[in-house]
């Protein structure tokens, strides 16, 4: 009996320990340089700031504190970050998830392998790396300090060979490689020029749409069935100068660090890392308009953290418990959290309010961009702000005022156009405009206004685009007025996102070969998980319905230079009758239906301006018509509003929206708009 016993207890615990070695556990790197010594000549950047936000994105998503190595600052030398990889490296174990995330400076360096066609190698810069040779400091010894990408793709390949072909390596990169120009007054993650020996033959160097910087490990993954699978998602194309944005205080973050952190915290059941990446690149978008983020590796379809992800709802955190029952929120009206604003509080790592009891519920009663005062109904038990998250109940969203800037003289020796305001004339513009209530006057500015020759010009900053160009004469302030509102129209509707329970839709877009929608033409205009569509081409529309509930749909277009167009629905400016007969009383979809727009119906013209196009779909339970709103500033929408249509009708007002019943799910589909070959 007694061996009997003893047997039974074996096989019991060798059950529990197969299925410990079973679990997945999540391990992640954190390599974050912001504060680059002056003797190197690379700029400070926000780089600590992420870390504080990616600490939090992976509590979210369960990553236990133990299982997270930070390197920062002075401990990232090319050593230090070795030696990270080797400690992780044998941490992990088969079947584990592991995210490796790099904040930091990024730079071409002159390739060390005369094979490569290209000539240059993308590369960390390390704390201690030096921005230029000299006599004192030849190529060869600056160049031993960097991290080239070859190199760190040999150590993830060492971790993926740990992990097997039943786990998951994430990969982000929030820096660049190269580029052109800085944007604006914001810090660039990045240097233009290439760190290259005196002989260098710039013209070895071949542009390419891919990171390059794991090309070696994206090139042989095919052939390596033992390793994991892996994503790279890239901040960046590798000719793009990363540009630092703003978070919910208004300080500086990278922007791939800001949208992951935004992603980890509101992710929906079934998030592959291909569906991630949408997410992250519309947060991007928005944050940085001309900036292209892009997705490689051979585990793009597959599920998130090998499906091991919490599938957040959305939340807002504490910034300060006040006195009384009153508390300050890390975000406001940005965020849906205007004066008159209902919503609760629960424990911090609360997944769904739905099914938990509130510590109180609160409504806003003073509100700013980023900041929002609530009055609670009770006293709450938490002790500490992170104690603590905030879901919104009912939104108020209010718009943004836009930033703008005059611009002064700036015309060169023999130039044609002469541009820029004299001060005289800028001071007498900005008195026209101070009292414009979508508008404010920043050193970052969204729209440069500037003169050129005999027209007074609105440039978005971020990229150069012309918004508008109008006649300089004595209605040019009040033109002005109308052109800044229709610009802060289009930044709001940019930013706005929103789930309701119940709506999911997904929109494809469908390149028209030959006359007919082939869908199976998607994959191959697929660049680095983007969708590429040269001008003069068409797009057929396809809306499935993956939701609970029956739902209607309309869809906006925002180009890259704040021009806002109906899609669907749309009327002929001729005629003033819906194309394709496609009334708003159409745009419904059931539940798993698919509705496909054939070409003969309705297609979508494609033209520039060149870049990255934002297709706002909008989905409710009652009804829509955009079109009107869109087109007329808010005039001619039939019947009663819906709570969103009231959300941008007033939205060309200046004031608040409340979204009293559905206000519905919000989303973006980005493409890229390139020149025809």
């Amino acid at each position: 009996m007694r061996s009997i016993f003893i047997f039974i207890v074996f096989l019991l615990t060798a059950g529990i320990l197969k299925g410990q070695d079973a679990a997945k556990n999540k391990h992640a790197l954190l390599v974050c340089i912001g504060n680059y010594p002056a003797q190197g000549l690379y700029s400070t950047l926000s780089s600590l700031n992420d870390l504080a936000h990616l600490e939090k994105a992976l509590a979210v998503q369960g990553f236990a504190d133990k299982n997270i190595i930070r390197v920062k600052d002075e401990q990232a030398t090319l050593p230090g970050i070795q030696q990270s990889f080797a400690e992780l490296t044998a941490r992990v174990k088969p079947g584990d998830v592991v995210m490796v995330h790099f904040s930091c400076h990024g730079r071409q360096l002159e390739s060390d392998n005369d094979s490569k066609i290209d000539g240059l190698d993308e590369c960390v810069v390390p704390y201690d790396a030096l921005l230029r040779a000299n006599k004192k400091n030849p190529f060869e010894k600056v160049q031993a300090k960097y991290l080239r990408g070859h190199l760190l793709g040999d150590m993830l390949k060492k971790i993926r060979a740990k992990l097997g072909p039943k786990g998951d390596l994430c990969v982000f990169l929030d820096f660049c490689s190269s580029g052109g120009s800085t944007r604006g007054a914001n810090k660039v993650r990045g240097v233009s020029d290439p760190l290259t020996s005196e002989g260098f033959n710039p013209a070895n160097h071949k542009r390419s749409d891919s990171s390059l910087f794991l090309r070696k490990t994206i090139a042989n993954a095919a052939n390596e069935p033992e390793l994991s699978p892996f994503v790279v998602i890239s901040a960046t194309r590798p000719e793009e100068l990363d540009t630092e944005a703003h978070d919910e205080k208004d300080e500086g973050i990278g922007p791939l660090s800001y949208s992951m952190y935004k992603s980890f915290i509101n992710l929906t059941p079934g998030t592959t890392y291909r569906s991630l990446f949408a997410k992250v690149q519309s947060y991007i978008t928005s944050l940085v308009p001309d900036q292209h983020p892009i997705l490689e590796g051979n585990g793009v379809d597959r599920e998130l953290f090998g499906g091991d992800f919490v599938p957040q709802k959305p939340f807002v955190e504490i910034d300060s418990l006040l006195a009384g029952n009153r508390i300050k929120l890390k975000t406001g009206k940005i965020a849906g959290l205007g004066e008159g604003a209902t919503l609760s509080i629960y424990p911090a790592g609360t997944i769904d309010p739905d099914k938990a009891s509130p510590l109180a519920k609160g409504k806003v009663v003073i509100a700013n961009n980023l900041s929002a005062y609530v009055d609670l109904d009770q006293k709450i038990t938490i002790t500490r702000p992170g104690d603590g998250w905030a879901f919104i109940n009912t939104p108020i969203y209010s718009i943004n005022k836009v930033a703008i800037q005059i611009k002064g003289p700036s015309s060169k020796k023999g130039a044609s156009i002469t541009t820029g305001f004299s001060a005289a004339d800028s001071v007498s513009l900005q008195k026209a405009l101070s009292g414009h209530p979508s508008v404010v006057f920043n050193n970052r500015p969204e729209l440069w206004i500037t003169k050129e020759n005999d027209s007074v010009c609105l440039r978005v900053s971020s990229n150069g685009y012309l918004f508008c160009r109008l006649k300089n004469d004595k209605n040019v302030n009040d033109t002005l007025q109308v052109k800044l509102t229709q610009f802060a129209q289009y930044s709001f509707l940019s930013t706005l996102t929103s789930k309701e329970k119940g709506i999911d839709l997904e929109v494809n877009l469908i390149p028209i070969i030959d006359g007919k929608a082939d869908p199976e033409n998607i994959a191959k205009r697929m660049v680095n998980g983007i969708l590429e569509i040269p001008e003069g081409e068409y797009l057929a529309l396809s809306i499935t319905n993956k939701g609970t509930d029956a739902a209607y749909f309309n869809i906006l277009d925002l180009q890259p230079d704040g021009i806002i167009n109906p899609i669907l629905p749309k009327k002929d400016k001729h005629t003033r009758l819906y194309y394709g007969d496609l009334e708003p009383a159409k745009l419904k979809i059931s539940a798993g239906q698919t509705f496909t727009i054939t070409p003969d119906n309705y297609k979508v013209k494609i033209s520039p301006p060149y870049g990255m196009e934002i297709f706002k779909v909008f989905a409710s339970k009652a009804e829509l018509d955009l079109e009107s709103i869109a087109t007329s500033k808010g005039t001619g929408a039939r019947g009663g509003l819906t709570s969103m249509q009231l959300l941008l009708k007033t939205s060309y007002e200046g004031a608040s929206a409340r979204g009293e019943t559905s206000e519905g799910t919000i989303f973006d589909v980005i493409f890229r708009i390139k020149p025809k070959l």
